[in-house]
């Protein structure tokens, strides 16, 4: 009788040792914190992406870290606490691949474009070849050294032989939503941003549409950051981002998934 006694305190003391493990291994789920860097274009997307997410991984807190994609991969150069980069491009995705700061392989999840928007006003802008005349005084888009729509834009104007024209009236900004406020303020003639960001405001108009094959094709990858000590819940993430619903978002905001 006493084995038997002996045998079911052991199992008991078995049975509640898995309980305790599984008790942990939930309060580690609720605690499971990401911070994904993403690139300016994606940002408001991105917010409407989290609290969708809350619905279906209600444990996992994510917290978005916004600005250029030059500056975040500066930031995951730095050793910023970045679980996942979401890009505006792939260079800046491939100058951290090739620095074995990304874990595995990006996934080019969305396509954008590039359009040249002016003042809701103005009627007199319509085209990227424009800015050799006296309607466009001066034109904005993002520095080339640290955004990709500013890379882009130089691209497209020197596709057209304007390049020189175009650097001479430029107003560089630092992300997208810099440029984007200045024409909405009408502090500048024009300006060049992502088709998503200038379909998000009633007080810019889209004047034109870069040509296709005029710049680079302006694809944006997702990859979890090598130092991130949250690679289980980044991934859960990333899976997400796959899903029917975050499609829709997506393609609510204008991207195109590919």
């Amino acid at each position: 009788m006493k084995k038997v006694k002996a045998i079911k305190m052991l199992l008991f003391v078995l049975g509640f040792g898995l309980i305790l493990v599984g008790c942990d291994d939930n309060t580690e789920a609720q605690e499971s914190e990401i911070i994904i860097g993403t690139a300016m274009s994606i940002n408001n997307t991105m917010e409407e992406l989290v609290e969708a997410f809350r619905d279906v991984e209600p444990n996992i807190t994510v917290t978005i870290n916004a600005a250029s994609s030059g500056a975040l991969q500066t930031q995951i150069e730095e050793g910023a606490p970045i679980d996942i980069f979401f890009s505006a491009a792939r260079g800046q995705m491939n100058n951290l691949i090739d620095q074995d700061l990304i874990y595995g392989q990006p996934i080019e999840l969305l396509e954008n474009e590039i359009v040249l928007i002016v003042p809701l006003a103005n009627t007199d802008i319509n085209s990227f070849e424009d800015v050799a005349t006296d309607s466009i005084g001066n034109i904005a888009y993002g520095d080339p050294e640290s955004t990709p729509f500013g890379t882009f834009a130089e691209e497209i104007f020197d596709s057209f032989g304007l390049l020189e024209i175009a650097r001479d009236k430029a107003v560089l900004g630092s992300d997208v939503n810099q440029v984007l406020n200045w024409v909405e303020q009408d502090e500048v003639d024009a300006g060049v941003v992502f088709k998503t960001d200038a379909v998000s405001s009633d007080l810019v108009r889209i004047a034109a549409e870069a040509p296709a094959g005029s710049y680079t094709e302006p694809v944006n990858p997702v990859a979890i950051v090598e130092a991130s000590e949250n690679k289980d819940a980044a991934e859960r993430f990333i899976d997400f981002l796959q899903s029917e619903t975050a499609t829709e978002i997506f393609e609510e905001f204008g991207f195109t998934v590919r």
